[in-house]
């Protein structure tokens, strides 16, 4: 879970606390965690090309679209039309020399 991800626990968590002194605050904090996290889940959720799939993953949309074919990752379009779900990308990380490498861990 990346730090954005962290902060509708985090936020529950002030509001768990704020709520014996300051009821208000608390609601505005356990409003916002849950408008943060249903945001989060639809921008996973959402449907990408294979060129904005490419500019977001950091592969190109020609490997990306073998990897379609192959399987590796699920088509939600059709045949011709390929759609990506944003959560299901796979990510490149450039490490700390510079250089690409494959990360094992998606990235919304």
């Amino acid at each position: 879970m990346n730090a954005i991800g962290r902060l509708p626990v985090r936020w529950r968590e002030q509001a768990r606390q704020l709520s014996r002194f300051a009821p208000g605050l608390a609601e505005v904090f356990q409003t916002v965690a849950n408008e943060l996290e249903e945001a989060a889940e639809a921008q996973a959720a959402d449907l990408l090309t294979l060129q904005e799939a490419a500019q977001i993953s950091g592969y190109s949309a020609s490997h990306l679209g073998r990897l379609v074919r192959e399987g590796v990752i699920p088509n939600h379009g059709r045949k011709g039309a390929p759609r990506l779900r944003r959560a299901e990308l796979p990510r490149r990380v450039t490490a700390g020399d510079g250089s690409r490498r494959e990360s094992g861990e998606l990235e919304p």
